[in-house]
């Protein structure tokens, strides 16, 4: 079972775990899967088989991650696909204790943590009016057993504590963090996040979650 990483917020672990297995159906139903040899795949194993889709679907590549929106409708794991988005495999990269700039805040939307990857659906906000590429990248540190994450999102300062929110617009992106290949008892990962300060005016606040894995 995938675990809350951020808590207060909520995951994609859903009722229907509980009920397909005596109702053989659910409506309304989130996940994200991995292409493996041409099938989907959730990260407990379910293997989906696609009876319908939207006819704009992307074409779904081998390795790659999608978030599904579906109905499951029967007991075979047969769905009908809603909609899907792809999802961004970010790898950690070691830290050097290198300064790093990026500071710019996101909203969590939606987070849970698996045995290979956390993921992370998240809002930020960006001026429309600008090409910035806003890099979202993420820096690791490795020490007795702990993973250390720092999520960072290179923004340009386009964000309500430096702009009116009047100019900016929102956009969201769902992201995967692999967990790499070293043995690992806990979890922690900090990043910025959208808040306010004593006076209600936006601000940037610095959180790090920490959960057993």
């Amino acid at each position: 079972m995938k675990k809350l990483l951020i808590p207060l917020f909520f995951s994609l672990i859903a009722a229907w775990s509980c009920d397909v297995g005596t109702t053989y159906s659910a409506t309304n139903v989130q996940d994200i899967v991995t292409i493996i040899e041409h099938q989907l795949v959730n990260d407990s194993g379910v293997l989906y088989t696609v009876t319908s889709a939207p006819k704009d679907m992307p074409e779904l590549q081998e390795g790659h991650r999608y978030y599904l929106f579906f109905d499951i409708l029967n007991q075979n794991f047969e769905i009908d696909i809603k909609s899907v988005s792809p999802i961004d495999i970010i790898i950690p990269q070691e830290d050097t204790g290198e300064i790093v700039e990026a500071h710019d805040p996101v909203t969590i939307q939606f987070n849970y943590i698996g045995p290979k990857y956390i993921d992370l659906a998240f809002n930020y906000y960006y001026d429309p009016t600008s090409n910035c590429a806003h890099d979202v990248f993420v820096r690791s540190e490795y020490e007795n057993r702990m993973l250390k994450l720092t999520l960072y999102h290179d923004g340009n300062d386009e964000n309500p504590t430096t702009m009116s929110e009047d100019l900016l617009k929102q956009k969201t992106r769902i992201i995967s963090i692999s967990l790499g290949e070293k043995e690992v008892t806990s979890v922690s990962l900090t990043l910025n996040l959208l808040g306010t300060d004593e006076k209600g005016n936006p601000a940037i606040i610095t959180k790090t979650y920490t959960t057993a894995n």
